[in-house]
């Protein structure tokens, strides 16, 4: 007896349909629940990112991971399934970290109770991903689902640690280029003496912010860009000195322009709201070695395609 394939396709079409409607309904139940539960944590989440210049990008990283996902939404939802004891251990390390968070097990200042909590926010997301549409599905969208990691503040020694760096490699590079340009300097710690001006480098001057805007920014051109994993660590790892020139340049900028133009300079709006434009200049800086490592990474690709015995590295 003859098999109708148009109505077992269309029957096998409309399943698929139900079964991706009932996991879109059951995730967003999920997500209300886990938004009700970490309405607090969020709420100061946000209050704490506004505040302070190291974390004030975390309030757009759901909305860039949000956009990845949305965007290749039919590559990376289009094999769902579960994986059931993946989200289990997720659970059971959430509900452990968010334990440590709240104070039942040890005690923690308050910037790292919220990362804790948060972090422990971002793994029960996962649980869900796993629970409702499975490994493959979390593979699929691995970065974007990663990328959801940047929300957690980092742990204030790290931070400080960053930020202590960031001003001395600023400082010893700004004392460098004044070299370089002939002007007499004398650096100690963190101050540089210039003839009739002596600036010091505080912790407000690390430019902290624009540089991690610099690696987030080489992270997702390298997600973009570059296929290669070692590829795209190259361009975030040499992001971070990246900055530093930039800051280096900036305050080598404003000193010279309190020199020789208007000491006003070094109060005025290009200090204060200049730090967009010295970032456009890190950018260029970084645009040549993007295109060398994407050069070098479709030369091998044409390699392989030609000789199909020839397998490239990553």
């Amino acid at each position: 007896m003859p098999v109708n394939t148009d109505t077992a396709d269309d029957r096998s079409q409309a399943a698929q349909t139900r079964d991706g409607l009932r996991r879109r309904w059951a995730m967003t139940a999920y997500l209300a629940a886990l938004l009700a539960v970490f309405e607090r944590p969020i709420r100061e989440l946000i209050s704490f990112s506004l505040g302070r210049d190291f974390c004030s990008y975390i309030p757009l990283i759901p909305f860039v991971s949000g956009y990845l996902l949305w965007t290749q939404r039919r590559a990376i939802f289009a094999r769902p399934g579960r994986d059931r004891l993946s989200a289990l251990l997720l659970i059971a390390a959430g509900s452990v970290i968010a334990a440590w968070g709240l104070g039942w097990i040890g005690r923690v200042n308050y910037a790292d109770h919220l990362s804790l909590l948060i972090l422990s926010l971002v793994l029960f997301l996962f649980a869900g991903v796993f629970a409702i549409y499975g490994r493959r599905v979390f593979q699929a969208g691995l970065f974007p689902w990663l990328f959801l990691l940047l929300v957690i503040p980092f742990p204030q020694f790290l931070v400080s640690h960053s930020i202590y760096w960031l001003q001395a490699g600023s400082t010893w590079l700004s004392g460098w280029f004044f070299g370089l340009l002939g002007v007499p300097v004398f650096r100690q710690g963190f101050d540089l003496s210039l003839p009739s001006l002596t600036i010091h480098v505080a912790k407000e001057c690390s430019s902290i912010r624009s540089s991690q805007a610099l690696a987030i920014t080489a992270l997702l051109a390298g997600y973009f860009y570059l296929r290669s994993p070692w590829r795209r660590a190259v361009l975030v790892l040499v992001a971070i000195p990246f900055s530093v020139v930039k800051n280096a340049i900036r305050i080598c900028t404003l000193c010279l322009l309190s020199l020789h133009v208007n000491r006003g300079f070094l109060y005025g709006r290009l200090h204060r709201e200049g730090g967009f434009v010295f970032f456009l200049i890190a950018l260029v800086l970084l645009w040549p070695l993007l295109v060398w490592l994407r050069r070098g990474e479709l030369a091998r690709r044409t390699i392989g395609a030609a000789d199909p015995d020839h397998s490239p590295a990553a």
